[in-house]
């Protein structure tokens, strides 16, 4: 009979794990001592978890590794689902306050790319256009009563 029971664990692809308080207290600690991720620590523990019943003989090596991909693809694909629900609920929160976003914002620095490189091109091909001015040399006139330079101050309005 024990037998029968482990022969339907083996057949059975889809392998629920239900973490226990003790586990997701145990989450929490390698959250905070290791400095790891949510996500992360929670594959830590159901790695264990499912190396505990490959050990037990409850599952076989190639099953344990198969539940574990399982068990991460499930993890990520919720953290996804859930980060994406969320993003969607602050894009709409900040276009409702009328507040730019990081994506706004990347828009508005392409834009201010592109009308820069126009701006670039625009002015090299006016350099490029522009006649060199002819540089005469001017006569210097210089005015019949022309001051010579005293090394004094000129006298202010008040004729001082």
């Amino acid at each position: 009979m024990k037998n029968e029971s482990h022969d339907d664990a083996k057949s059975e692809s889809n392998v629920n794990i239900a973490l226990s308080f003790k586990d997701t207290v145990e989450i929490f600690k390698l959250m905070v001592t290791s400095r790891i991720s949510l996500m992360e620590a929670t594959e830590t523990v159901i790695d264990r978890h499912i190396d505990r019943l490959v050990d037990g003989g409850k599952m076989s090596r190639t099953e344990g590794e198969k539940a574990k991909k399982e068990a991460r693809d499930a993890i990520r694909g919720g953290v996804r689902k859930i980060t994406d629900r969320i993003d969607a609920g602050m894009q709409r929160t900040l276009n409702a306050l009328h507040i730019a976003t990081i994506n706004d914002l990347k828009s508005v620095e392409e834009k201010l790319d592109l009308m820069n490189k126009r701006l670039d091109s625009l002015l090299a091909s006016i350099r490029k256009t522009r006649q060199p001015r002819s540089r005469k040399s001017a006569k210097k006139s210089s005015p019949k009563n022309a001051r010579k330079s005293t090394g004094k101050p000129k006298p202010g309005p008040s004729g001082t």
